[in-house]
């Protein structure tokens, strides 16, 4: 994290941390499965980012 970046609540299990710095915010999620997985981010309610993450591996989702 960088000076001024603040984290936020998160309520998966998946996400590592999420954390927002001006106006935008960074997801780090893990996928641990055998198959690739489908995210969505969801604030107050609206679908505000979606992406596919691959198998085994951990991804930055920004929005």
């Amino acid at each position: 994290m960088q000076p001024g970046s603040k984290r936020i609540a998160s309520f998966s299990k998946e996400t590592l941390i999420s954390i927002k710095k001006e106006g935008k915010v960074y997801l780090f999620v893990q996928n641990n499965s055998d198959t690739e997985k489908s995210y969505e981010c969801i604030e107050a309610g609206k679908t505000v980012a979606t992406a596919t993450i691959p198998s085994k591996s951990v991804a930055v989702i920004v929005y």
